[in-house]
């Protein structure tokens, strides 16, 4: 068992980093351009996202973190974009 959740560990914390830095990114960006308000929910569940994709994209390569790292990183950025260009227009009011 214990195996079992170092082998996992370090599948998601890869995952976690990248999602971290690819939120900090963000966070930057918010700070230059000061479009809305922090949300920090939104950043808390980008970093969870980060971890999921990281460790299945690890898991699926065979458990090399470099991969968990890269996935959560580019992993949480397309599912954003996928959620503001396709889930928002469905609710947009005409």
């Amino acid at each position: 068992m214990a195996e079992t959740l170092t082998m996992l560990a370090m599948f998601i914390l890869p995952g976690m980093v990248g999602g971290l830095v690819r939120g900090l990114v963000g966070i930057r960006k918010h700070i230059l351009k000061n479009k809305e308000a922090f949300d920090i929910s939104k950043f808390l569940f980008t970093i969870i996202i980060a971890s999921v994709v990281g460790g299945v994209a690890a898991t699926m390569s065979g458990g090399d973190w470099r991969i968990s790292l890269l996935a959560g990183y580019a992993g949480s950025d397309l599912i954003e974009s996928i959620y503001k260009t396709r889930l928002l227009g469905l609710f947009k009011v005409f």
